[in-house]
């Protein structure tokens, strides 16, 4: 996780004014070197969910000695209620 993560609801800029037909940004904090054509996001763009394989699930069973359906089983349903959270 890096330390913009930490802040996703916290603004980082504000529009100070229009020059030249263009907006004028003032980032929050001056030490912030802000590259000419970074996009800012009113939220972080939201990634698309991508699940585990069968073979990592079985990966992971086998790394865990909890070889056996129920283990997989419980897998596939913590994988399930992440993914309702995230999406």
């Amino acid at each position: 996780m890096n330390r913009l993560d930490l802040i996703v609801d916290a603004p980082v800029a504000y529009v100070t004014g229009y020059h030249n037909g263009r907006c004028v940004i003032a980032p929050l904090n001056p030490a912030l070197l802000m590259p000419s054509g970074i996009a800012l996001y009113i939220a972080p763009p939201r990634k698309e969910w991508v699940g585990l394989t069968e073979d990592e699930r079985f990966k992971i069973a086998t790394e865990m000695g909890a070889l056996n359906a129920d283990w997989i089983e419980f897998a596939f349903e913590i994988e399930k209620h992440v993914r309702l959270k995230n999406t």
